[in-house]
């Protein structure tokens, strides 16, 4: 026979799985307005069942909380997942895209067809007239400020890879960190 006091440990274990889903409840509500939050809910099951030795051969015992789940669907996580590294890999790629085209930005900075042009019309004034030194001057002088542009493009260029390579290192060590 089941102990006088059965019925009410059943029934405080039912308050306490109830004050547990109420409790998750209201979480649920307060993060209604929160980016990113997934719904709860408490997960109960049968206590132990007490076995007797009657006819009937075990009484329940009550409910118990097992945990709280969060309502998903794996589906659309794995979507989530896969999209989000690919928008990480692309604002990536597009703020180093940014800055490269910064450098290379031909039609706001008029000055690499300029220079362009000024070399070959200091050449084709060269091969009119081969032994004039102004000619020969401004060849060289033309020469060396599209050197000179390279050249600072090419270190622009240089550090935006030093950039992409240090925050790599960064990003490596992080990864470490949290492994």
């Amino acid at each position: 026979m089941a102990s006088t006091f059965l019925g009410l440990n059943i029934a405080y274990t039912g308050l306490q799985a109830a004050q547990t889903s109420i409790n998750t409840t209201a979480h649920n509500v307060s993060n209604v307005n929160t980016e990113g939050y997934s719904k709860q809910q408490a997960v109960t099951t049968a206590d132990n069942a007490l076995r007797t030795y009657a006819s009937y051969g075990t009484i329940g015992s009550g409910v118990v909380v097992t945990g709280i789940s969060q309502l998903r669907d794996s589906y659309y996580d794995v979507k989530y997942r896969g999209n989000r590294s690919n928008f990480g890999e692309y604002e990536v790629k597009e703020n180093y895209m940014t800055q490269i085209e910064d450098y290379l930005n031909e039609f706001a900075l008029d000055w690499c067809t300029s220079e362009y042009n000024k070399f070959f019309t200091a050449l084709k004034e060269l091969q009119k007239t081969p032994t004039e030194a102004a000619a020969q001057n401004s060849v060289v002088n033309s020469a060396m400020s599209l050197s000179q542009y390279f050249n600072t493009l090419s270190t622009n260029l240089t550090n935006v890879q030093k950039d992409s390579n240090e925050e790599i290192k960064n990003q490596i060590g992080v990864v470490n960190t949290i492994s």
